[in-house]
């Protein structure tokens, strides 16, 4: 699975730590078993963290039971912050119950935002999504109440932070079209702020939506924009991730030639200080280009070395790499040990209850039981693929992609047409 920018994005700690959009660093963190790398910032940078992060938490500790009003939500946020940082996801929680208590108790309406979407992300990591998006979309809602605030960009920058988080948490649950849709309103936000960056980050997470409901071509099309409008403002951050997604993108359209030609210029970029993350993604890119094209044993070696770093770090991208192996043992004929891929890979999906990853399963399972003339389980594993595929890509899900789509492409032709309006003012005026 691609990150979500999943596919997400650098994964060592210390690279996490340092790629910042706006507001907080990138985050690597745990999601029961494994490690699930967002970049999804949830509330902006503050003085208070900036001052302590050298000796947290002691010092941030100490200066709690005295401090009030303002300094005392920044000091619970430093710590929120360290223990995010830290992995200490029950600890990290605690803070934001705090953080929330003493925004509400100071009616201080952006923190209030700010301590929702603390406890969204939290909780998103730690895989509850139901109760992540209660809180999320809590923090979005009173977004909207403030559209005429005189602090109103304070009130948007926290929406597109939320929108983010949101955005994963649908695209985990294979909510497709809300994870599009709220995508596509992040995507708005960072337009009309001009924000190069942002829009890059918007339109690979559109991408990757695509990509995942299974529009290789539209995913293709969206990685292809985020690559290239980086490329264009001279964005270095994180443009090997851009390279690969396309590279994931071309090996879904069968482009395995040109696939293997991204991996090699995101490697080209990086040199020798490749993040473990991107080594993975790209040679899993790599590998896979090979496997589709009759190399197999070439492409068991990337394989392997990508499991091999994806464990190592913790990733929940092992369970895809596990797939893949059962998928080339097949094409090896060697459905034994596909099958014990293959059971290792959704003991880990069932972890983190990725819906997509058992979907992908279930239909290998398949494949791997008619191979040992299991015809039973084959046709047990077929009709879960089914009935899974069938709740995720329903009639409902195809009608409102497009209508989502619609409404987009309008909101861009008005947007186009009265820009166009006022520059024929401006020659008018001038004339």
């Amino acid at each position: 699975m691609l990150p979500f920018d999943n596919t997400n994005l650098p994964a060592s700690k210390a690279a996490c730590l340092s790629k910042k959009e706006q507001g907080l660093p990138v985050y690597c963190i745990k999601s029961k078993s494994l490690t699930i790398s967002f970049i999804y910032l949830i509330i902006s940078t503050l003085s208070i963290f900036n001052l302590f992060a050298q000796s947290m938490p002691d010092s941030l500790e100490a200066l709690l039971p005295k401090s009030r009003g303002h300094e005392r939500l920044e000091i619970i946020n430093g710590l929120f912050v360290h223990h995010l940082e830290s992995a200490s996801l029950n600890k990290a929680l605690f803070y934001t119950e705090m953080l929330k208590k003493q925004a509400y108790d100071m009616k201080d309406t952006l923190w209030i935002i700010r301590s929702h979407n603390a406890k969204g992300f939290v909780l998103l990591t730690e895989g509850l999504l139901n109760e992540s998006l209660e809180e999320l979309q809590k923090g979005r809602l009173m977004t909207y109440d403030h559209d005429k605030s005189p602090g109103l960009q304070d009130f948007i920058r926290q929406r597109k932070y939320i929108l983010n988080n949101i955005g994963t948490a649908y695209l985990r649950l294979a909510n497709y079209d809300k994870a599009l849709e709220t995508n596509f309103e992040s995507l708005r936000i960072r337009e009309a702020e001009k924000d190069t960056t942002g829009i890059a980050v918007a339109l690979n997470n559109i991408g990757v939506a695509y990509r995942e409901m299974g529009d290789v071509e539209n995913a293709f099309s969206y990685f292809g924009q985020s690559y290239e409008l980086m490329v264009a403002g001279k964005i270095e951050d994180d443009i090997e991730l851009r390279l690969i997604s396309l590279a994931y993108a071309s090996n879904d359209l069968g482009l395995y030639a040109e696939a293997k030609e991204y991996v090699q210029n995101a490697f080209k970029r990086c040199k020798n200080n490749c993040d473990d993350r991107i080594i993975g993604l790209a040679d899993h890119a790599y590998g896979y280009a090979l496997m589709k094209t009759g190399e197999l044993q070439e492409a068991e070696k990337y394989f392997l070395n990508a499991l091999e770093i994806f464990k190592r770090i913790d990733d929940t991208d092992q369970i895809s790499e596990l797939t893949s192996l059962a998928e080339l043992k097949v094409a090896q004929n060697d459905p034994r040990r596909s099958l014990a891929y293959l059971q290792e890979s959704q003991e880990l999906a069932e972890d983190v209850d990725i819906i997509k990853f058992q979907l992908n399963n279930f239909k290998l399972y398949a494949s791997v039981y008619r191979l040992l003339k299991d015809f039973k389980l084959a046709s047990d594993y077929q009709l879960k693929y089914q009935e899974l595929y069938e709740k995720i890509f329903s009639g409902d899900l195809i009608k409102n992609v497009a209508r989502i789509q619609a409404r987009y492409q309008e909101e861009e032709n008005l947007a186009t047409i009265q820009r166009q309006g006022t520059e024929l003012k401006i020659k008018q005026e001038l004339i």
